[in-house]
């Protein structure tokens, strides 16, 4: 009889990898969270190793503002009820400076 608690399960589902924005440009970062034995406590969005957010209830979104210029990595972590966490796979996105003058690829 396996008690142990089932860890909760989370997917970013903005933004897109691959997507670029502008600094200053407010960045929508929402993930799906789920605890198949229990309830998500909350949902904690990364930039790396910094905290930008944190969403209690679902749906789990933040609007992220202050994104630095650069490729950034973008992570969620969801927190079930008896503290188990999950972290989702990464996704990059490119923050561009505002003065910046495109890029032709």
């Amino acid at each position: 009889n396996n008690t142990g608690n089932v860890a909760p399960t989370v997917t970013l589902t903005s933004p897109a990898a691959g997507a670029s924005f502008t600094q200053g440009t407010a960045i929508t970062v929402s993930a799906n969270a789920a605890d198949s034995d229990g309830t998500i406590t909350q949902v904690q969005f990364f930039d790396g190793a910094t905290l930008i957010g944190t969403d209690t209830t679902a749906p789990y979104s933040i609007s992220w503002t202050n994104a630095a210029v650069g490729t950034r990595s973008i992570t969620a972590r969801a927190t079930d009820n008896s503290n188990a966490t999950t972290t989702s796979a990464a996704v990059s996105i490119t923050v561009t400076a505002t003065n910046a003058v495109p890029t032709v690829s």
